[in-house]
Order: structure tokens, then C-alpha cells, then sequence
């Protein structure tokens, strides 16, 4: 089963890794994320078993060195910035420095601008590589020779789009959570993972089928929320803990 997890692996971490892009998270971030799950999740397991979790237990199970995983636990601060991207540093340093929204990109009067802003951060990059990273994430604008942080307009979508990426974190936690325990043939029962795959067909049957799936989904989900209600509401005042989630899919492509 470990091998084949890790052959279909790309196929699930792909999709993550192209949003993850997307957003200008690079692999020095991405590494530091998957490093601090791995101490998590090991530390789980090991409490499950009644084992001590010990940076030398987890380090033998995660296959990290003991001195990251210190380091993870908080034992030690050392390196703590060192996987924080070079463009984010340069906006952090751009806003603590109280620039303003619009600086030059060069200047020849002695005002901070975006060159030297970012060659006070880092000589690794060029200031245009850096720009180039900001521009394409849609957090700055290179208009005349003038850089403007727009990282901060439109707070509201940005509202909208942090309550949208909280749903689709949780729902692809619970997702993955049902497969992992059906093929791991843990006992709990009534999980449910499936879905209905249709191939080779056009566009247009794929967008109706989309949108039957969609009030096929109005309709179960009015039911499971008329059912659960009543229940959650009189469950949780006498110290009900436990979560269930009920969700669907649609994807074409």
C-alpha cells in the first residue's frame, strides 16, 4: 500500500500545488508546512498507540532530524524566517517602513524605492525578479516607473475569498479523512466516500449534468439539514463533541 500511495500521489498533490502557486507560495513555504504536519500527524499517532511522543520517537517515524523536529516544537526559534518567500519580505519591509501605496521604481533623490527597499531585504534576487513575482501575484502595479501596493484593495473579496478558502480547506480535510479511513479498514462505520465518474462526453453535457448535480444537491442538503438541526441544537446543550460533515463534488474537464 506504500508504494502504491506514493505512485498516486501526484495525482492529489498536483492540483494543490498548481493553487498553491497560483498564490505565489513557493517550495521553501510548502516544505515548511508539510515538515510541520509531519510532527503533528506522527505525534497523533503515538499518543493513539499510548507511546510518549519524544523528539527521537517522532524523528524515527517522520524520517526528520531531531533537530527539526526541536525546532518544530517549539523548542527553538533558530530559523524560524528562513522559509518565508522574498517577495512577502519585501511587501512586510515596504509596509513597517510606512512607505505609502506608490513609490519609484528607481530614484536619484535619495527617497527609499523599490529598488533599494528591496536591496536592503535580500541580495539573492534582483529588485526586477522581485517585481516581476509581485506583478504576476496581482499584490503590486508597475505603471511609469511607479510601483502601487494594491495588495489591500478590494478588502471585501478578500472577505469573501478567506470564508470561501476555509470551506474548501475543511471540506478537502474531511474528504481526505473518509478515504484514509476506508482504506486503512478502520472500524468506524457509515463513512462515505464515492463518487459517479462520467467520460467522453461533450461540453454542453457535461455543463447540464453539472447543473443536475447542483439541484440534485439543493435538494439532498435541505433534507440532511432539516434532519441534523433539530439534533445538533439539542445534542450540543448536553456535551455532544462530535462532527459529521455531508458534502458533493462537480468537476469537468
Amino acid at each position: 500500500m506504500k508504494a502504491d500511495f506514493l505512485n498516486s500521489s501526484p495525482k492529489f498533490l498536483s492540483p494543490l500545488i498548481h493553487m498553491a502557486l497560483e498564490l505565489g507560495v513557493n517550495y521553501k513555504e510548502f516544505d515548511c508546512l508539510i515538515r510541520q504536519a509531519f510532527v503533528d500527524e506522527v505525534k497523533v499517532i503515538l499518543e493513539k498507540k499510548n507511546k510518549k511522543p519524544t523528539d527521537a520517537s517522532i524523528s524515527i517515524a517522520s524520517g526528520l532530524p531531531r533537530s527539526c523536529v526541536k525546532e518544530l516544537q517549539g523548542k527553538s526559534n533558530k530559523g524560524q524566517k528562513n522559509w518565508i518567500s522574498m517577495p512577502a519580505r519585501v511587501i512586510a519591509a515596504w509596509v513597517a517602513k510606512g512607505l505609502g501605496d506608490t513609490i519609484n521604481y528607481s530614484s536619484k533623490n535619495g527617497k527609499m524605492d523599490f529598488v533599494s527597499l528591496s536591496e536592503s531585504v535580500t541580495a539573492e534576487k534582483s529588485p526586477r525578479t522581485i517585481l516581476n513575482e509581485l506583478v504576476r501575484l496581482g499584490q503590486v502595479q508597475f505603471i511609469d516607473d511607479q510601483v502601487t501596493l494594491t495588495l489591500f484593495e478590494h478588502t471585501s473579496n478578500e472577505n469573501n475569498y478567506e470564508a470561501l478558502l476555509n470551506d474548501f480547506t475543511d471540506n478537502l480535510a474531511w474528504h481526505t479523512l473518509a478515504g484514509s479511513h476506508l482504506l486503512m479498514n478502520d472500524p468506524k462505520p457509515a463513512l462515505l466516500e464515492q463518487a459517479v465518474k462520467v467520460d467522453g462526453i461533450f461540453e454542453e453535457s457535461a455543463q447540464d449534468l453539472s447543473r443536475l448535480g447542483k439541484e440534485y444537491w439543493k435538494d439532498i442538503s435541505k433534507k440532511m439539514i432539516d434532519k441534523a438541526t433539530p439534533i445538533s441544537e439539542k445534542e450540543e446543550k448536553e456535551g455532544g463533541k462530535h462532527q459529521l460533515t455531508f458534502g458533493v463534488y462537480c468537476y469537468y474537464d
